[in-house]
């Protein structure tokens, strides 16, 4: 199993332990394949980039500008087809733990 897989795999884990909801996995999109899709246990629809962490100093260099863009559309497209706004987020998995990061501002 690649890094990557083992990431995702951490973080579903972690998202179960949260009580949310996965409505999916590796979605691909004609904008961006999805990591995660899931809902919160508030009811927000909110798409995770998995990413894997190995320094801090790297953390705003992890996704790149055209990468936030095909993911920002891929939002917008998943907006439409759920009628709902829905919320753009990175997950990093650092030494084993996951820490979420909201790209919507």
């Amino acid at each position: 199993m690649d890094i990557g897989s083992l990431c995702e795999k951490k973080v579903l884990e972690d998202l179960r332990n949260r009580d949310c909801e996965i409505l999916a996995h590796r979605l691909r999109t004609f904008y961006a394949e999805i990591d995660i899709l899931m809902r919160s246990p508030r009811g927000q629809i909110i798409l995770l980039e998995v990413k894997s962490l190995s320094n801090f100093d790297w953390i705003d260099r992890r996704l790149s500008e055209k990468q936030l863009q095909r993911l920002k559309r891929a939002a917008q497209f998943l907006s439409s087809q759920y009628d709902e706004s829905i919320q753009l987020c990175i997950a990093f998995v650092f030494q084993n733990k996951v820490i979420y990061r909201n790209l919507d501002c």
